[in-house]
């Protein structure tokens, strides 16, 4: 019993002792950081040239207030509010006003140079203008009446042209048909001469007899048909012409195709 109060006295002044230590510790370590030390490199030389002037107080100077950040927001709530003035609408005229307006001042000014510009003519002038005006419309007449004169000069040449063209190509026509007919008069004189040569003709036929056939022939001459046109009156007479006609075929006819289309079909007249 006597050695357990012993332990308990023991623990409670090493409790004691350990609360000391940790109080010395804290008081200590305050200590320590309140006390500034000043080291030498941090202190500064400096040497007085020249003392301030000392500052007269001046009159109606104003006291600046300091206000802190808060204040300074109540003060803006405070305010009233100042609107800022709007800019006054410009009354812009029509389009159409201000070409107007435009149009008006440009004619005003035109006129004016032209009253400016504008020359004093005098009376000589005036009538050299006039004459010279004359003598250009005379001109322009005469130049009228000469293109007229070439025109129709023109017109006659060109007439004359095409009377003589015309004239020329009716003459080669012309001869074109007569060398024609002369071929054709030629066949014609040959295929009488073919017919006689195959005609019986007998001694009791009057001379004053004559018959008039039509002969059709083919492009080589052969006899397609004779038709008695006109009798002579005699019936052995006109029967023995028909006869010499087929005794004949072919008869003689041109080569060239113009020429034998105007002896196809021939109207010859037979006599004795």
């Amino acid at each position: 019993m006597k050695d357990v109060k012993v332990y308990k006295t023991s623990i409670l002044y090493s409790a004691l002792l350990h609360v000391l230590v940790l109080n010395f510790l804290f008081f200590s370590f305050n200590f320590y950081k309140k006390v500034n030390y000043v080291s030498q490199s941090s202190v500064m030389k400096a040497s007085l040239v020249e003392l301030p002037k000392p500052m007269l107080p001046q009159e109606n100077t104003k006291k600046e207030i300091v206000l802190s950040q808060e204040e300074k927001l109540d003060v803006k709530k405070k305010l009233p509010l100042v609107e800022k003035p709007k800019p006054s609408k410009v009354i812009e005229k029509p389009a159409t006003e201000v070409k107007k307006l435009v149009l008006e001042k440009s004619i005003k000014i035109e006129n004016k140079k032209t009253k400016i510009e504008k020359p004093v003519t005098t009376k000589n002038e005036i009538k050299t203008e006039k004459n010279k005006i004359k003598k250009e419309e005379k001109e322009i007449e005469k130049k009228a009446v000469m293109m007229k004169q070439q025109q129709a000069q023109k017109k006659m040449e060109e007439k004359l042209w095409a009377e003589q063209l015309a004239k020329e190509e009716k003459q080669l026509t012309l001869t074109k048909e007569q060398q024609a007919q002369g071929v054709v008069n030629k066949y014609n004189a040959l295929i009488l001469q073919a017919i006689r040569s195959r005609w019986i003709l007998a001694e009791s036929y009057s001379p004053d007899l004559s018959a008039q056939l039509l002969i059709n022939l083919k492009s080589d001459g052969t006899v397609l048909n004779v038709e008695l046109i006109k009798s002579s009156g005699n019936e052995g007479f006109d029967r023995s012409a028909r006869a010499a006609v087929y005794k004949a075929s072919p008869l003689p006819v041109p080569p060239e195709a113009d020429l034998f289309n105007q002896m196809k079909v021939i109207n010859l007249v037979v006599r004795p």
